[in-house]
């Protein structure tokens, strides 16, 4: 499964970031997968990453199917309820850089095998997360993965 294959090297890449704000608080992630079941289950800072869209090239080879796959690396960071614009600020920047700098370490996922590349492509900056209920602000990074899959035909084909 190469879903689930690039979401676990995504938790462990993430797992343990850490961000110092500038009154000296530092957050470090914790990483899941899949994405906790409820908001109680969440220890904030939170990273999680939802599976988005995917093309497939079946034209370039006839023993391999390429598939370019979009995630969602999401970062929960506060609490809706007691994010002040203020603390959004301090306490999403560090998390956010750090994170992004973290990402673009890994361009092949830390060798998962079927991974040609790993790009983040961009962030929506900090905001509300649609998750759980908008309880939690923080940041999506957008990352796109290319891989080259195995492709098996059927017999007769």
């Amino acid at each position: 499964m190469t879903i689930a294959t690039v979401t676990a090297a995504l938790k462990t890449i993430c797992n343990g970031v850490t961000g110092v704000t500038s009154d000296s608080v530092t957050l470090t992630t914790k990483a899941y997968d899949p994405p906790p079941a409820n908001a109680d289950s969440v220890k904030l800072p939170a990273v999680y990453v939802f599976t988005g869209a995917a093309t497939f090239d079946t034209e370039t080879s006839a023993d391999d199917v390429g598939v370019m796959r979009e995630y969602e690396v999401h970062c929960a960071v506060l609490a809706e309820g007691h994010a002040t614009p203020e603390l959004r600020e301090k306490h999403c920047r560090p998390l956010l850089e750090t994170l992004r700098a973290k990402l673009l370490q890994y361009p092949s996922l830390g060798g998962v095998a079927t991974v040609q590349s790993m790009t983040p492509t961009g962030d929506g900056g900090i905001d509300i997360l649609p998750e759980y209920g908008g309880l939690y602000v923080g940041f999506i990074i957008t990352i796109s993965v290319f891989e080259l899959v195995s492709r098996t035909y059927a017999s007769g084909e």
